[in-house]
C-alpha cells in the first residue's frame, strides 16, 4: 500500500474543478465555479461511467438530503421502481412526497410485533422438488 495526501483523492472528484458532467440531464449538481454537472446514472450512455456512487461525510453533512435530492430528480423523469431499505427514517418525507404525488408507496416497518416477517427460505423446497426450474441470478 502506499499512503496519499487527501488532497490526491480531492483532485480526482470531477465536482471540485470546473468539470460540467456528461450533458445528460438527469441529476444536476454545481461545480466548485457554479457550473452545472449533469449527469444521468440511467442513461445508457452515462451508466458506464456512473455505475456506483459513494457518498460519505461526517453525522450531519447531508448524506441523506443528498440522496433525497437524487431521488427526486430520478423520480421526476423515470419513474423508477424503488425499493429502499434504511435503518433510521431519512427517506419518510420522500416517501410522503411521492404519495402526495401520486405514486404508490407501501411503508413496511420491521419490528417486534408489527406483523411483519421475512422468510428468506420459504422458496427452498423448490430446489429438492423441481431444481431444472430454478434459476440463479
Amino acid at each position: 500500500t502506499q499512503l496519499m495526501f487527501a488532497q490526491h483523492v480531492a483532485n480526482l472528484s470531477p465536482a471540485w474543478g470546473r468539470s460540467q458532467g456528461t450533458g445528460h440531464p438527469g441529476n444536476t449538481f454545481f461545480n466548485r465555479g457554479g457550473g452545472p454537472i449533469t449527469f444521468d446514472p440511467l442513461n445508457r450512455l452515462d451508466r458506464q461511467m456512473n455505475a456506483h456512487l459513494f457518498l460519505f461525510g461526517p453525522t450531519g453533512s447531508g448524506k441523506s438530503a443528498t440522496l433525497n435530492n437524487l431521488l427526486n430528480q430520478v423520480t421526476a423523469i423515470y419513474r423508477p421502481r424503488l425499493f429502499i431499505v434504511e435503518a433510521g427514517n431519512s427517506f419518510g418525507l420522500f416517501s410522503d412526497f411521492a404519495k402526495r404525488l401520486g405514486l404508490t408507496v407501501n411503508r413496511v416497518k420491521l419490528a417486534p410485533g408489527s406483523g411483519i416477517s421475512l422468510a428468506p427460505f420459504a422458496d427452498a423446497r423448490r430446489l429438492i422438488e423441481t431444481p431444472s426450474d430454478v434459476q440463479t441470478l
